[in-house]
């Protein structure tokens, strides 16, 4: 590796928890083999949620995990402490490396710790609460998407800037983004990164299926519920996960000997005002966004080897983020290798993006495109060169991220080969 710009900032480790896996090992080989995650999650037979699906066909994330060295159990804090472990590990990031008050911490979330939230309002529905026989703190901190960086902080005790993103499925892509402006500005030598989430609640899901954004696919085997950019697909599956990054200016990470897995060449955040669900059916603001990424990254559009796409495997999405990637990379899109992983984990919603970009630095690194699970019959109206069932083996020196969130927080990223 050659290092050639003081200010160039480099991703030295990569933690991951998915549906595929509890490490970025176990979950990239599984997806290489084109394995879906999705489980009948029999824990909730007796569930209420009412859908128009068994409610139980879901992708899952072990909650198992032990959310050791924090106040809270929920989930998602198990899930974004094994991700940071796993991170710092990966970067061979010791204490004596970097000062306390040089750590920043980025790390974002949807929505926060949902079941902490559930078990607080029943606590005040039964009156416990405003009594005083149950006061737990960890009821009111657990309110805020705070949470999992705040846990991450005191474990690790991280006295820098700390800041938690919330911008839906975007919150990923967009913590890094934020995380590498902490670098340049000087603010941190090092910064912890990433997104968890853990909405595989009944509230969560039957808000998610009044919105129809859910299959409703009756197919007996729920592996092929989530088909992105399949000409059958109706809606993608809730899945939980979480990823985290370790980020570090380039002179930092060789001072301390760290190999880089990734260099970090940049993102940036655009907005689609057009409604909470639907995107611009135009394509023109991704479009932009695209191509602005390139630019401000300095990186020409046939220099990308591997694009991996939102792809929700919602009827419209798709198409538009399709035509947008052919109106941005013109007659290049034929030849573009192009991932959509949806299929294989769900939609982690607000750590989509970062446990997403985890497999896009493993991509970098064995230089293979991974399948796109359920991708049976491609639907002619996304033209894009998707893999199906087999991973493709192909040089990659640079490679792109895209992430859209509820609402309309669209974020990009372009990491290359160190």
């Amino acid at each position: 590796m050659s290092i050639v710009c003081h200010d160039e900032i480099v991703i030295t480790g990569v933690g991951c928890v998915s549906p595929l896996g509890l490490d970025l090992e176990s979950s990239w080989k599984r997806l290489l083999a084109a394995e879906s995650a999705t489980r009948r999650l029999t824990e909730w037979s007796s569930t209420s949620v009412k859908t128009s699906v068994d409610p139980t066909l879901y992708f899952g994330a072990p909650h198992s995990l032990s959310p050791s060295n924090s106040r809270s159990d929920d989930p998602i804090i198990g899930l974004a402490l094994s991700a940071t472990e796993q991170a710092l590990n990966s970067a061979e990031f010791s204490d004596d490396h970097c000062h306390p008050e040089r750590r920043g911490c980025v790390f974002g979330t949807s929505k926060g710790a949902v079941w902490q939230q559930t078990e607080m309002f029943e606590s005040f529905r039964q009156q416990e609460f405003l009594s005083g026989e149950d006061s737990s703190f960890d009821f009111i901190n657990d309110l805020f998407a705070t949470a999992p960086a705040q846990a991450i902080g005191r474990r690790w005790n991280f006295r820098g800037c700390s800041l938690s993103p919330v911008a839906a499925c975007a919150t990923g892509v967009v913590s890094l983004i934020r995380a590498a402006e902490l670098l340049h500005s000087g603010q941190c030598d090092m910064v912890l990164a990433g997104a968890a989430d853990a909405s595989l609640h009944p509230a969560i899901l039957a808000s998610f299926s009044r919105l129809g954004v859910l299959s409703t696919n009756d197919d007996e085997d729920p592996s092929r519920l989530c088909r992105p950019f399949d000409r059958h697909r109706d809606g993608f599956v809730v899945g939980e996960g979480a990823a985290a990054f370790v980020l570090e200016r380039a002179e930092h990470a060789l001072a301390r000997g760290a190999q880089p897995l990734a260099v970090w060449n940049g993102g940036m955040i655009f907005s689609d005002p057009t409604a909470i669900l639907q995107m611009d059916s135009s394509g023109e603001i991704i479009r932009e966004l695209i191509e602005r990424t390139l630019r401000q990254t300095d990186v020409s559009a046939k220099q990308i080897g591997h694009l991996n796409l939102h792809g929700t495997a919602t009827a419209q999405n798709d198409v538009v983020e399709a035509a947008a990637v052919q109106a941005a990379f013109g007659e290049l899109t034929e030849d573009l290798p192009c991932s959509a992983l949806k299929g294989a984990i769900g939609h982690l919603l607000g750590a989509a993006g970062a446990v997403e970009l985890a497999f896009l630095i493993a991509s970098l690194q064995d230089q293979v495109i991974p399948p796109t699970v359920n991708l049976n019959d491609p639907d002619p109206a996304c033209v894009l060169s998707l893999r199906r069932a087999e991973p493709q083996v192909c040089e990659i020196h640079h490679a792109m991220k895209l992430s859209y969130g509820f609402g309309g927080t669209m974020a990009s990223a372009v990491i290359s080969k160190p």
